[in-house]
């Protein structure tokens, strides 16, 4: 087991996937994740790492699990987090990802997660967000297992251009 607080920072403002993240990163977060374990182990869960620290959960398509996952997570780094319900926002009446991008960006969080399920939103969301942003799965990338096991068994996500 790892002490979470001997670990290097993760290099990185946003996390949108792991295409980019050299081997390094990788073995980092999976240390991170290993440290996560054994604090979730013990009596007491809460920790102090992000305390004084906003995190939104944005999440366009309804994922019970995977925002549970990110949210108790937040909590127990000592986060407050706020789940977004998009089903009753401003984006239900029109409002642009770019809009609700800017929105957010001026209500300053400091951790942005985002799910949608079209591929490169989350990315657009990146290009107007100064925060630390993380990818809640990009359905179109295949970024999750779950989404893999889909694609193993034929249901393949549109495909990203990478232009």
């Amino acid at each position: 087991m790892t002490d979470a607080l001997a670990l290097p920072l993760f290099p990185h403002r946003h996390l949108l996937g792991i295409r980019d993240l050299s081997p390094a990163d990788i073995d980092l977060l999976l240390a991170r994740a290993d440290a996560a374990v054994a604090v979730s182990r013990q009596n007491e869960k809460k920790l102090s790492t992000l305390r004084g620290r906003t995190q939104i959960n944005l999440f366009y398509e309804a994922s019970t699990r995977t925002q549970s996952s990110f949210e108790l997570a937040g909590k127990r780094l000592g986060a407050d987090v706020m789940n977004m319900s998009v089903a009753s926002s401003s984006v239900k009446k029109g409002e642009t990802l770019i809009d609700t991008a800017m929105t957010l960006n001026a209500m300053r969080p400091d951790i942005l997660i985002i799910r949608h399920g079209s591929a490169g939103a989350v990315y657009q969301h990146g290009l107007y967000v100064c925060r630390a942003l993380v990818d809640g799965q990009d359905v179109g990338r295949a970024a999750t297992p779950s989404s893999r096991h889909r694609v193993r068994r034929g249901n393949t996500p549109p495909s990203r251009s990478t232009s």
